[in-house]
């Protein structure tokens, strides 16, 4: 976005703002009702529009619980699902709707944990439902903003690449709400770094003292194969040439990733985030891939979830597969919340 159009958007930024504010106003004054639930809930959110990592450290932090011994179930918004209302996308044993019918981060939060996971916009009818799956925990994605369902735990995601400074809200910047709003949270959590800079520790220390701060990094779990799952090297893809592609809130966090990979050249194409990949998509990646004469191409398991349900796979297809590495004083801290 150009200096002279964040110019121009600056007066609805300001509206937006405002609008945030006044919400925030009646809820904190009890003006806008907010309903409990029988068991603990662990709110996972972020003040900023776009990825932060919210799905990986969803997903992380399920798949420690359930280690724990806890009974988690997952309740998120379903953006984008086809379906209306609300989905029950896994009873704990895989995926039981597709992609288009739960939403494509649902869908993978039930491929990659053990835990129930719940699609419906309204968090609390959801979080209702998943009180019959006899749980012990509930994790609310994405549910920072979502005030109209109470909390026990606030963990808001920040992306370490962004200057907390230079934030600005929608839709001149990217804030979904004024920063000082992370004063609700009880953990702030620095994504995709194993260490917070300075900058940006005492920035968000003197804005929010009473914060605990952890950094979590973004680790590389395992490339495989689009066309038949196969497991591949992480050597397989250095010192070659990429096309990679997403449809991600940051994709600029994925092309970093694969940097990491070391490959000769990345030629890199951003989608919307929530892609859906059609057939002729998948061709043209492939025809492009084969004119900038590139060894593979390179997507997301997220993307991955996008492509059409029937479709040739292309040979040289690899999906990267990432994880959060959870502190362990991190989860010991969050589990004092609610014992």
């Amino acid at each position: 976005m150009t200096k002279v159009i964040k110019i121009l958007l600056l007066p609805f930024s300001m509206l937006y703002l405002g609008i945030t504010k006044i919400r925030n106003f009646l809820y904190d004054r009890d003006l806008l009702p907010s309903e409990g639930l029988k068991v603990p809930v662990i709110s996972v959110g972020n003040i900023t529009a776009g990825g932060t990592g919210k799905t990986p450290f969803t997903i992380a932090l399920a798949n420690h619980l359930k280690e724990k011994g806890y009974k988690p179930v997952i309740i998120t918004r379903g953006y984008k699902k086809m379906s209306k209302g609300q989905v029950i996308v896994s009873r704990g044993e895989g995926p039981l709707v597709s992609p288009e019918i739960g939403g494509d981060e649902p869908y993978l939060m039930a491929r990659k944990t053990t835990a129930h996971v719940i699609a419906d916009p309204n968090r609390y009818q959801a979080g209702l439902t998943a009180q019959q799956y006899d749980c012990n925990v509930i994790i609310a994605d994405d549910a920072f903003q979502h005030r109209s369902l109470n909390r026990d735990v606030d963990i808001v995601l920040w992306d370490a690449a962004h200057n907390p400074k230079q934030a600005q809200p929608l839709p001149s910047g990217y804030l979904r709400e004024s920063i000082k709003s992370v004063r609700r949270a009880d953990f702030l959590i620095f994504s995709r770094t194993a260490e917070i800079s300075q900058h940006h520790s005492h920035y968000f220390k003197k804005l929010a003292p009473e914060i605990t701060q952890f950094p979590t990094p973004l680790v590389i779990k395992k490339l495989y194969t689009a066309a038949d799952h196969k497991n591949v090297d992480f050597d397989t893809v250095r010192n070659r040439k990429v096309l990679a592609f997403c449809g991600l809130g940051n994709p600029d966090q994925f092309y970093k990733t694969i940097e990491k990979l070391q490959p000769e050249k990345i030629h890199f194409k951003a989608f919307a985030d929530h892609y859906k990949y059609g057939q002729k998509d998948l061709e043209k990646l492939t025809k492009k891939a084969k004119q900038l004469n590139c060894d593979y191409l390179l997507t997301t398991e997220k993307d991955f979830t996008n492509f059409p349900a029937k479709y040739n796979p292309a040979p040289k297809i690899l999906i990267l597969e990432v994880t959060m590495q959870i502190d362990s004083a991190l989860l010991k801290q969050i589990l004092a919340c609610f014992k």
